[in-house]
This record gives structure tokens, C-alpha cells and sequence, in this order.
């Protein structure tokens, strides 16, 4: 007998897939900060594809396995997965979005990008209500299952009456390292704000002959970006990984900063104005 999985365990699947994600993201993107400026400049315009290839990876683990990452920790797995249909939901998730993402940078008609952006919202209006109908009703969860008539189902169904010891001591563990860097997070990051402006604030911060540091990565500043909020200087890749500015705290606008040639170039044309 099929015992259809419940909505718990997918939600749970979904987290950790997501999670698995974004995690692999920040690495890739930590990475390029680390290359040389010409190369990082290089694999920045191909950021897109490289987040498609990491997409790949992941995909290529769950076509060989049958089964992703968090539906492998939680038991759960689709009903009659077979490669053929694991390629066409691979194409259907993932697809769209990078299309999306590259039609921005390449399509230079106004028209058809608001066709684009229509079509995105219009997608994202109907995952919504997706969502909220699966949150009420179960069944499928995205409109990519519905199309491919995927069920989730228990890999062993579960025995009403036991206890699994071994996923409650793990939740354990979980929620006891997340309370206690919850705990110690703030204090060592205020603690290391206080030693950093006593001791390395003024050495950290100065202008160099041979360029400007970064107040992030402490290294020279590659594109050096200013934001307008707190004024404070980072590498261009930098300031797109941080949330918050390591000097003071300051949370940021991704969109909230200016380039300091674009500064300096604009100081120039004033005093050439002033000059006429």
C-alpha cells in the first residue's frame, strides 16, 4: 500500500533542499571574490551560468540517487521518478529563472522585457497560490509536480506508535547549536567591533600609495565601491556577499553605493566647470 507523504516532511525536503543551495551559492560567490580582479571581473558576467552549473551538480545527485538531498533526510521520495522525468522537472524548475535572468542582459527591447517581466510574475502569482492551496490541502506542491503528475511518497512508510529516537536526538543537537550561537553570535561580534576599532580601525581604513583597503577583506580594494549610508569603503564583491558593514554595523542597500572612479570623476567635471 502507497502511504502519500504529508505536508510536513515536504516543506522540511524543500528547507533543506534550499538551504543546501544557497549554501553551495555563497561558496561560488566567496570564491570569486578571492580571484585576481581581471579574472573575478571575467567570471562575474558568467555569475548566472555559474550558478546554472551548480544547479547541474545538484540535479545530476538527485537523477543518479532518484531522490534529493532533503527528501533523503526526511524519507520521503516522488512516485515513479524516472530520469526521463526527472530531466523535464529539472528544465521546468530551473530553466525559467535563468532565462529570465539572461533575457535582462541581452534583449534590449523595452516591449519584449516586459513581456519577460509579465511572464515572471505571472509565475510567480500562480506558485503562490500553489503554495497556499498545498498549506491548505497537500497533494502537489508546485505547478512543475502538477504538470508531471509527481506524488511524494514515504520511502518506509511510518509505524504509528513508535518513536524515532535517533530524528529527535538530532533535533535536539540542531536546536541546541543553533541557541547557543544564537547566544554567542552577538556577543563575540561586539566583542571583536570593540577590539577591531581600538586596535586595527585606524590602520585598516587609511589610504595606501598603492591603492584603498577594503574595510571587509582588509586586502586592496578591487572596484571600490562607497556606500551612501555610512560612507564606509569595500571591494565591489564584497559589498554584494555582506548584509551589514564590518566597520560599523550599518546595514546595506545593494543598490545604495557608488563606484569611487564615478566620484572622483564627478569631482573633476565640477571643477572643470568651475574653471569655464
Amino acid at each position: 500500500m502507497v502511504l502519500f507523504a504529508l505536508r510536513n516532511p515536504q516543506i522540511d525536503a524543500q528547507v533543506l533542499d534550499e538551504r543546501l543551495r544557497q549554501s553551495l551559492f555563497n561558496y561560488v560567490d566567496q570564491a570569486i571574490v578571492e580571484l585576481p580582479s581581471d579574472v573575478a571581473a571575467l567570471f562575474h558576467r558568467f555569475r548566472a551560468e555559474l550558478k546554472l552549473m551548480t544547479e547541474v551538480l545538484l540535479w545530476l545527485a538527485r537523477l543518479s540517487k532518484g531522490l534529493s538531498y532533503g527528501q533523503a533526510m526526511v524519507g520521503i521520495r516522488y512516485e515513479n521518478y524516472s530520469k526521463r522525468v526527472a530531466v523535464i522537472h529539472f528544465l521546468l524548475t530551473v530553466f525559467p529563472s535563468y532565462l529570465s535572468s539572461r533575457a535582462q542582459n541581452f534583449v534590449q527591447n523595452v516591449v519584449i522585457l516586459k513581456f519577460f517581466a509579465r511572464i515572471e510574475a505571472i509565475c510567480r502569482l500562480v506558485a503562490l497560490l500553489f503554495h497556499f492551496y498545498f498549506i491548505r490541502y497537500g497533494g502537489v506542491r508546485t505547478m512543475a509536480e502538477r504538470i508531471l503528475q509527481l506524488c511524494t511518497i514515504y520511502e518506509k512508510p511510518p509505524v504509528l506508535g513508535t518513536v524515532n529516537y535517533s530524528a529527535l536526538n538530532r533535533d535536539f543537537l540542531w536546536l541546541l547549536c543553533r541557541d547557543v550561537i544564537t547566544f554567542f553570535l552577538p556577543i563575540i561580534d561586539r566583542l571583536g567591533r570593540i577590539l577591531q576599532f581600538r586596535f586595527f580601525n585606524n590602520f585598516f581604513i587609511q589610504t595606501v600609495s598603492d591603492g584603498i583597503i577594503c574595510s571587509h577583506c582588509k586586502r586592496k580594494a578591487i572596484l571600490p565601491v562607497r556606500d551612501n549610508i555610512c560612507g564606509h569603503i569595500n571591494c565591489y564583491y564584497c559589498y554584494q556577499v555582506i548584509t551589514s558593514c564590518t566597520m560599523c554595523g550599518t546595514n546595506l542597500n545593494k543598490n545604495n553605493f557608488r563606484f569611487l572612479q564615478n566620484e572622483s570623476n564627478s569631482r573633476i567635471d565640477a571643477s572643470d566647470a568651475a574653471i569655464i
